[in-house]
């Protein structure tokens, strides 16, 4: 079975997080560090449960930890949004990252669709 860094979902979750990452770093003293720090955290959270999801071997395993990556995937979205409506981050890199949280969660849902259930 290939790894999950095979995956092509997890490779653009892996480049998310990386992008929130660098979006996030330096903020002035005057951001709420707990929203970036939760920002940061879920949208590492999208990788690390494909990841773990498909060490564990089984299909349901597989496509449950595929459903709690969807789940952190729309956190992350909330996220940005209360980024945006804070000022913490611009319009442009919100609406750009959230792009990219729309195509994580479509390649999450077509990569659900394919597993078997069983």
């Amino acid at each position: 079975m290939p790894s999950h860094r095979d995956l092509k979902v997890w490779q653009r979750s892996h480049d998310l997080a990386a992008r929130i990452y660098d979006a996030t770093r330096g903020k002035p003293a005057s951001t709420d560090p707990a929203l970036v720090s939760q920002l940061r955290r879920s949208s590492q959270s999208i990788g690390a449960n494909i990841a773990e999801g498909r060490g564990l071997g089984t299909n349901p395993q597989f496509r449950r930890h595929l459903d709690i990556a969807l789940g952190s995937a729309a956190e992350t979205e909330a996220h940005l949004t209360v980024c945006l409506d804070h000022d913490v981050l611009s319009a442009k890199v919100v609406f750009d990252l959230r792009d990219e949280v729309a195509t994580v969660q479509r390649m999450l849902l077509a990569l659900k669709a394919s597993i078997p259930p069983q």
